[in-house]
């Protein structure tokens, strides 16, 4: 089985890669909706493209794979560019791997996909700071086998 750590997105990324080189081991940033999106959108804010940035620029001459997910809320979207939470989610994805390819991890190592609500953090979510919980997106980020440290 994969363990999986849980690491602060602006926690020193470097380091923490450095430490956790193991076969089996996983890296988790679960990365809140407000760091890379408004609401009902896929655009990048700024300070999401800068945050990639600086993660690509660690990850893309290391041998990682990264697997970035989407997910949302079960608050129906409304909006005319997305049909439903699955779109949405499925974009976010796509934009966070578009941009960390466009700052040079190789897009070999990359891979992407949209859960919308179907896993939520709340599964009780009631008020808008349970609903914002859910509403994220999580990149993985794994040592391609036979090439990490060990």
């Amino acid at each position: 089985p994969v363990s999986v750590t849980e690491i602060d997105p602006w926690a020193s990324l470097s380091d923490t890669l450095q430490i956790n080189q193991l076969p089996n081991e996983a890296l988790r940033l679960s990365l809140d909706q407000s760091l890379l999106f408004r609401p009902g959108s896929a655009d990048l804010l700024e300070v999401g493209q800068a945050y990639l940035k600086q993660l690509a620029d660690v990850i893309k001459d290391q041998p990682y794979r990264m697997i970035i997910e989407g997910h949302s809320d079960k608050t129906p979207i409304h909006n005319q560019f997305f049909k439903s939470n699955w779109h949405l989610s499925a974009m976010r994805a796509a934009e966070v791997t578009a941009t960390l390819e466009r700052f040079g991890v190789p897009g070999h190592q990359l891979s992407c996909r949209g859960f919308g609500e179907s896993r939520p953090i709340n599964s009780n979510a009631k008020t808008s700071d349970d609903h914002s919980q859910n509403r994220r997106v999580q990149i993985y980020i794994k040592p391609i086998k036979g090439v990490a440290n060990e």
